[in-house]
């Protein structure tokens, strides 16, 4: 499984929107190669469910996901059948990761946020 791209940007969840978003880049401000979770606020009238995103609209899908994985040097995102038609993209999905401990630290809380009832996380960065 090659990394889809190497991540050495994070933006935190923003807890001033309808959703909190996990959303990780190439490099700063680059919205070209991207991966992003999110799901609405608990506060919202929105169906609580997870969208994922990898570069583009078209390669996304809502509730595809069986499980996200987080290591210091990667995230991986395990697709369902759906999520693969949906999608377009392969059963796995890993981004490698270049960020400073204290974005992994951040990334590590928010994924608990954004996947908590809808998507098994596994956290291998706290062994």
């Amino acid at each position: 499984m090659e990394p889809v791209f190497t991540a050495r940007d994070y933006v935190g969840a923003d807890d001033t929107e309808v959703f909190i978003n996990v959303y990780l880049s190439e490099d700063v401000g680059d919205d070209r190669l991207y991966c992003s979770l999110q799901r609405p606020k608990p506060e919202m009238d929105e169906p609580d469910e997870l969208y994922f995103e990898v570069n583009d609209q078209e390669f996304s899908c809502v509730d595809g996901l069986t499980g996200v994985e987080l290591h210091r040097d990667r995230l991986t995102a395990h697709l369902s059948l759906r999520g693969q038609r949906e999608s377009r993209l392969s059963e796995t999905i890993a981004v490698s990761l270049a960020l400073p401990a204290a974005d992994l630290a951040a990334l590590r809380r928010d994924l608990l946020k954004v996947l908590t009832g809808l998507c098994p996380f596994t956290d291998h960065t706290i062994q």
